[in-house]
């Protein structure tokens, strides 16, 4: 059988003890068996070194599977696919092999023993992989989903529910690296960060929240409420959010209603105020009216005075009594037989001609409302003062919902 044979029947631990016996059988032999011990220590080097060999190809293969457990694209990335079994399988195997091959050694100056550099750099990467997974997970921790999948990094994932501060500040503590070439300690750090400032804006928005209410609405002015929403809006949790906007709904409703409520109020004194030009308008229209009528009286007045009486007495130049006897007929007596004369009937004075009634203006409507530059809207001109004051109230409430009315507004009489 070969030596090469019969090393591969042997055990592991066969093989061991050995090459271990090589150093006994040299003391043992002595000077007349030296040719003999010459040759066996020969063949049990050959073995050691052949067993070493095999050591050094076990303890590089886990170098590689180690090496394996990163990333190649981002070196200080581990797999998506690396958990606590895997590096702790490696370990394991690690130390087995340092167990099975103990005592197999040679002379020194034969052979360098470059096992123990694989196995070196095997523990370091191993040490070095169960930071990172420890890192991982804790950063991950933070969000509703994990951040780091692999060497893929998501940077705008809100954080967990309920995430404490003092949780936060531990994590920070252990693991964010201030001063760092790897890009995966950067990416951890800048996740910190991120959770940090999502912590922080969730209370910045609370104080702002607080500021209108308070177990209940404090506060309807528009201006704090619209703070404190701009700041709830910039929260990522879902969560905190919606607790808070509950909240801010409370105070909206508020809001409404008393917006509500002062419109109405607006709304019935400018109605008022409308009515009470209305009124004016009417006792002016009124007052000109009165004078119109006054006018037409006094003119009318005027023309009765000037009038000439054309009576029967002006028309035939003389008075009735110094005209009588003037050769005029005498009704109801006798010229011939001398009787009493009687005097003649006057003519009935011609009647003065009634003048015509100066003719009255006819009196329409017209709303008016002045804008907010000065300006004025004015309606179609209506028959009655109702339509009007209703066109004025009408324009004046679709001025007020576009925040452009202006100071008044009322109706104008026009006459035609």
């Amino acid at each position: 059988m070969k030596l090469s044979d019969k090393v591969k029947s042997l055990s592991k631990k066969q093989k061991a003890v050995i090459i271990s016996g090589i150093a006994l059988i040299i003391v043992a032999c002595g000077a007349g068996y030296k040719v003999y011990a010459d040759n066996q220590y020969q063949k049990e080097t050959t073995l050691a070194l052949e067993l070493l060999g095999m050591k050094e190809k076990e303890l590089k293969a886990i170098y590689n599977d180690s090496n394996n457990l990163f990333s190649k694209d981002k070196s200080d990335f581990l797999t998506k696919d690396v958990d606590e079994k895997t590096i702790t399988t490696l370990e394991e195997r690690l130390i087995s092999i340092e167990k099975e091959y103990e005592g197999v050694s040679v002379p020194r100056g034969i052979q360098k023993d470059t096992a123990l550099d694989y196995k070196g750099m095997s523990e370091e990467l191993l040490s070095k992989a169960e930071k990172t997974l420890s890192a991982k997970k804790q950063v991950n921790m933070l969000f509703e989903k994990e951040a780091i999948i692999g060497d893929e990094v998501d940077k705008n994932l809100p954080i967990k529910n309920d995430l404490s501060t003092k949780n936060l500040e531990n994590i920070e503590e252990s693991f964010y690296v201030k001063e760092t070439k790897s890009e995966f300690e950067k990416a951890t750090n800048e996740l910190i960060d991120t959770a940090k400032n999502q912590v922080k804006q969730i209370e910045t928005a609370k104080v702002a929240v607080e500021k209108v209410y308070k177990d209940k609405v404090i506060s309807t002015d528009q201006k704090l409420y619209d703070f404190a929403k701009k700041e709830v809006d910039k929260i990522k949790n879902q969560k905190s959010k919606k607790s808070l906007d509950e909240k801010l709904d409370k105070v909206k409703k508020e809001i409404s209603a008393k917006k509500k409520s002062d419109e109405e109020k607006k709304e019935s004194v400018d109605s008022n105020s409308t009515e009470v030009t209305a009124e004016d308008k009417n006792e002016e229209v009124a007052n000109e009216q009165a004078a119109a009528q006054t006018n037409t009286e006094a003119n009318f007045n005027e023309g009765q005075q000037n009038t000439p009486a054309q009576d029967y007495n002006s028309a035939g130049g003389g008075s009735a009594a110094s005209n009588s006897n003037a050769g005029v007929p005498v009704q109801g007596g006798n010229s011939q037989t001398g009787g009493t004369p009687t005097t003649p009937a006057q003519p009935d004075p011609t009647p003065t001609p009634t003048p015509d009634p100066t003719p009255q203006p006819t009196v329409k409507y017209q709303g008016w409302v002045e804008d907010e530059n000065g300006g004025y809207y004015t309606s179609p001109v209506y028959s009655s003062q109702e339509e009007a004051i209703a066109w004025v109230n009408a324009k004046r409430r679709e001025l007020l919902q576009n925040n452009l009315l202006g100071s008044s507004g009322g109706i104008s009489a026009v006459y035609g």
